[in-house]
């Protein structure tokens, strides 16, 4: 990708598509782009994906680049999350904003990787129409992969028994193993160097994703927080409106009614920064334990790779010993026959390790790069909806204090702008 090509996404227009026979009902997206690439023979481009769509894409850019950190999408079903965020019953369109931001931000990652931005499925994910990119995902060749063993043989048997036999917590949790049973084990250190780095790789992700984990629980507490102070502001309101009622009727005014405005746009101010603190910092937090799991993606493949080369060095010390017993020529040559193909088979194994380690680490300098920016604009983030939310709560206040609930009122407004 040269240094002044540029992509620019939007995702927007929401559609229901309903059901037909057997096919579900599912919701599409536009997807508009900006781009000067040259790879590309017009500027900007629209088209309508579903969420469908989306995974594929980024399945086949993980297909067929194994080594590279793929931005992760957000879950398919996002209801128990927004629930979970904006409190249950959330409205649907909360639920398509939601959806909206996590996948123009999967596409915008992916525009600004120098290795997944080159892809040719992206290019059809962008270029063509609705029509044509359902007949190309249909019609794609699967993507070639260096850990294909066959559907049965020995060779497939016997790279699931090692496998099987890993023991390592990062092991396990890289390769899903989930039981009661297994042992947490470090064997960390008894792996060569090669490989180890990629075990202590994994290690710090799954640390790290526990981390984000407990960030983004801190920040919706933070804006379910905001929200039941909202809630509690609407009641206070309600009762000093409900006392002013009251007394105007014997003819009395006091600022009951005041206070109640007051509180009233109060609960406007805590009800926005609910919403801010959600949108804008669990949201980010959200991504982060995503991208988390895609680097651990990465080093399941180098561990599966790991294990493989384990396998074939295994299988080609006993061919070597086969070929030593052997007793006569005819077996001799079917015995190097196969020395051949494993060393070959081997070789290009090991090819395979160095080319996907090498772009791992190259995709880590830059996690670490955006991850330190993204935290840093995150922290100032806070900073600055802390500092702008503590300033309208004081104007609200204040005014009253000026001229009454009418200066609330048009101080609150003036406050936003």
């Amino acid at each position: 990708m040269a240094d002044d090509e540029y992509f620019d996404f939007s995702v927007s227009e929401p559609v229901k598509v309903e059901g037909q026979g057997l096919k579900l009902a599912h919701w599409r997206y536009r997807v508009d782009t900006k781009t000067n690439a040259e790879s590309y023979q017009k500027e900007e481009y629209g088209s309508y994906r579903r969420y469908n769509d989306f995974a594929w894409l980024r399945g086949r850019l993980r297909e067929e680049n194994p080594g590279c950190i793929v931005p992760p999408l957000p879950a398919k079903d996002m209801s128990e999350n927004v629930d979970r965020l904006f409190g249950q019953g959330a409205q649907e369109s909360t639920l398509h904003k939601f959806r909206q931001r996590a996948l123009r931000k999967f596409l915008v990652r992916v525009g600004a990787h120098p290795v997944l931005v080159r892809s040719a499925s992206l290019q059809d994910f962008i270029e063509l129409d609705e029509d044509h990119f359902a007949s190309m995902k249909k019609s794609c060749d699967d993507v070639p992969s260096v850990l294909d063993t066959g559907k049965a043989g020995k060779m497939k048997q016997r790279f699931e028994k090692v496998s099987n036999k890993l023991s390592s917590d990062v092991a396990i949790a890289v390769h899903g193993v989930k039981s009661k049973d297994s042992v947490a084990v470090d064997s960390t250190a008894d792996a060569p160097a090669d490989k180890r780095k990629w075990r202590e790789v994994a290690k710090y992700m799954l640390q790290l994703e526990h981390q984000m984990r407990a960030m983004h629980r801190g920040f919706e507490k933070q804006g379910q927080l905001h929200k039941g102070l909202s809630n509690s502001s609407k009641e206070c309101a309600r009762m000093f409106e409900a006392v002013d009622a009251v007394e105007s009727k014997q003819g009395l005014h006091g600022q009951w009614g005041d206070i109640g405005k007051c509180l009233t746009h109060q609960s406007q101010v805590y009800d926005e920064q609910s919403e801010n603190d959600l949108t804008q910092l669990a949201e980010s937090m959200h991504y982060y334990k995503g991208l988390c799991k895609a680097v651990l993606e990465v080093c399941k493949h180098i561990e599966d790779v790991w294990v493989l080369q384990t396998v074939l060095n295994s299988d080609l010390e006993t061919a070597k010993k086969k070929r030593q017993k052997a007793g006569n020529a005819e077996s001799q040559e079917g015995v190097d026959a196969k020395i051949k193909v494993l060393i070959a088979r081997k070789e290009e194994v090991e090819k395979h390790f160095d080319h996907v380690t090498d772009q791992l680490t190259q995709d880590l300098a830059r996690f670490s790069l955006e991850k330190q920016h993204d935290m840093k604009t995150l922290l100032l983030m806070n900073v600055e909806l802390t500092r702008e939310f503590a300033g309208k709560i004081g104007f609200i206040w204040s005014s009253m204090e000026a001229g009454g609930a009418s200066g609330a009122g048009a101080g609150n407004g003036a406050a936003d702008e």
